[in-house]
């Protein structure tokens, strides 16, 4: 982490491992954001993915099938897929639209 943090490798907004930050400090400032989404009369859409230990237990190409059965595809897929190549390789870059 010491090395992740000095070279500022990590986005400013991961929470959750990180020194002084944690779930309920992630939860606080989307909260904000959702109030002042609101207090504004925008739009506001969320997906919420939990990947603890997942990508550890799973076949992989399997669970983006079923992801793609289940109606999750498009531009939210590769999201997940590039997720998922980003915890096993070094790095991946990646254009979207």
């Amino acid at each position: 982490m010491n090395h992740l943090d000095a070279n500022e490798l990590l986005n400013d907004k991961q929470h959750g491992f990180r020194a002084k930050r944690s779930c309920e400090t992630q939860l606080i400032l989307t909260l904000d954001d959702f109030a002042s989404a609101i207090d504004k009369c925008l739009q506001t859409d969320i997906a919420i993915l939990d990947f603890t230990k997942a990508f550890d237990s799973v076949a992989h190409q399997r669970l983006f099938v079923k992801l793609r059965y289940y109606g999750i595809n498009g531009i939210i897929i590769i999201i997940i897929i590039i997720i998922y190549h980003s915890l096993f390789t070094e790095s991946i870059t990646c254009h979207i639209g």
